[in-house]
């Protein structure tokens, strides 16, 4: 019973290793501590495909969840700032912490 539940253990593991899904999240702001509300992300894939896409919320956060391991490009626009593209390689969750 218990060599099952150990086996069972490292095949969830190794599974979970494999096939991981991660989280990218960050702020967007001007400088000062201002929020850019309501920005477009977009997350691309290598071959420029749409994987995902979000609105910041009115403080200018963001989250994209579930998202494979991999090499992506992020996309930040919004009506009267200059864009932002930031290249990446996904292997663990990651905070961008605040974009300006």
């Amino acid at each position: 019973m218990i060599q099952r539940d150990v086996m069972l253990l490292f095949l969830t593991l190794g599974y979970s290793l494999m096939f991981g899904q991660h989280r990218i999240e960050g702020i967007i702001q001007i400088e000062k501590a201002v929020p850019i509300p309501y920005s477009n992300v977009m997350l691309m894939t290598d071959s420029q495909e749409l994987m995902k896409g979000e609105v910041a919320d009115t403080t200018g956060y963001f989250s994209f969840e579930q998202i494979p391991s991999g090499n992506y490009q992020l996309i930040i626009s919004a009506i009267g700032y200059e864009g932002f593209q930031q290249d990446m390689r996904l292997v663990k969750d990651v905070d961008l912490g605040i974009l300006n």
